[in-house]
């Protein structure tokens, strides 16, 4: 790269025939560009702070868009934590439903059980009536038997075998 200063003619000089240390050559150039007689110097520093002008320019539109991307996805954060709790109540909802139906199946479960069991006691009961009243006719017709035998006499069968062929004609 190439710059073009616009030295006093002393400075160029001494420059050209090496007067003095570096460090002597450069001091004069600062001195130089201080008092302004340098129109490089002043051109580039002019460029530089418009360069950093629009970098800052730059970084400021940056920086807001930025911002508004965050602000977008808080925005976002937020609706999701209002999502997040909306499908937990719902599934809290649904799990008192299925409770409630759960709870409703027992009961009427409950309910089958208790009138099924009811209902095999009731036949147990007249089963064992009907058994009752079997052994109950089979004991009274073997004690009529037996008290027949005892007291039914000759005259008694020739009575009741009169008594049926009456009947018959």
């Amino acid at each position: 790269m190439r710059v073009a200063i616009d030295l006093p003619e002393d400075v160029f000089n001494a420059l050209i025939r090496k007067q003095g240390t570096v460090k002597e050559i450069v001091e004069k150039i600062v001195i130089e560009a201080a008092k302004g007689n340098n129109g490089w110097m002043k051109a580039h520093i002019e460029a530089e702070k418009e360069a950093l002008r629009r970098k800052i320019h730059k970084l400021e539109k940056e920086k807001e868009k930025a911002r508004q991307v965050y602000l977008e996805y808080e925005a976002k954060l937020a609706q999701l934590e209002k999502e997040k709790e909306r499908i937990i109540q719902e599934f809290i909802a649904m799990g008192e439903r299925e409770k409630e139906k759960i709870i409703e199946m027992a009961k009427k479960t409950a309910e089958q059980i208790k009138e099924s069991a009811k209902k095999a006691a009731e036949q147990e009961v007249k089963s064992v009536k009907e058994q009752l009243r079997a052994e109950v006719a089979e004991i009274a017709a073997e004690l009529a038997e037996e008290v027949i035998k005892k007291n039914f006499t000759p005259q008694d069968q020739k009575k009741i075998v009169e008594e049926y062929l009456t009947k018959l004609s």
